[in-house]
C-alpha cells in the first residue's frame, strides 16, 4: 500500500509468481482518478509501432482475474514484479518528463 492506495496482487501460474495490477500501478504512480483511461492512452501513444520494447513489455503482460472493490473478480492487465518496476519507471519518466 502506498499513500493509502492499494495495489492488487495475486499469485498466478504453475510457478505461483506474484502478479500486480497494471491499472493500480498507474493509479499510484500517476495519481490519476482515471487509471484505466491513462493506461489505454499510454499504450496507444507510447507503445506504438516502431517501439522495440513494445513487444518485450507486451509479452510480460497477462490478463488475470483479480478481485475488485465490489468483491467480484474481473479480468485486468497484470505483470510480475520485475516488469512492474520497469513499468513504474516508464510511466514516471513519460508523465513527469514529457516534453510539451
Amino acid at each position: 500500500m502506498i499513500d493509502g492506495l492499494k495495489i492488487r496482487k495475486i499469485q498466478w501460474g504453475k510457478d505461483r509468481v506474484w502478479y500486480f495490477s497494471v491499472v493500480d500501478i498507474v493509479r499510484v504512480v500517476i495519481d490519476t482518478k482515471r487509471p484505466r483511461k491513462y493506461w489505454n492512452d499510454f499504450v496507444k501513444y507510447n507503445l506504438g509501432d516502431g517501439q522495440t520494447w513494445k513487444f518485450q513489455l507486451s509479452e510480460k503482460l497477462h490478463m488475470i482475474q483479480m478481485p475488485s472493490r465490489d468483491g467480484k473478480k474481473y479480468n485486468t492487465w497484470a505483470t510480475d514484479a520485475v516488469t512492474a518496476a520497469q513499468l513504474v519507471r516508464l510511466l514516471w519518466i513519460s508523465h513527469y518528463f514529457s516534453v510539451t
